[in-house]
């Protein structure tokens, strides 16, 4: 099967959402995060924003937002990681 872990599309978040083992919550992960992921996190896979849309809606550079963003991606898949382990 392929890894879900990898790639920063819409589809990945998508796939995120629909193979999170059972009993992780991708939401109540989001929600635990500093409010600057939350933010660009919600506004690009949740609303499905563009960057450039992002970075004027936060009034941030696109160096900013991208790198936020797979920051943000990342702590969701270290997390996703831990659950998984803690769960076996």
């Amino acid at each position: 099967m392929k890894s879900i872990l990898t790639g920063f599309s819409i589809t990945y978040f998508t796939e995120l959402l629909i193979f999170t083992s059972p009993g992780i919550s991708l939401q109540k992960i989001i929600i635990r995060m500093e409010p600057k992921y939350q933010e660009v996190l919600a506004l690009r896979y949740f609303e499905q924003k563009p960057v450039a849309e992002i970075c004027q809606i936060l009034n941030k550079k696109e160096g900013t937002v991208k790198s936020l963003i797979s920051r943000g991606l990342d702590k969701i898949r270290t997390r996703i990681k831990l659950l998984e382990k803690t769960a076996t």
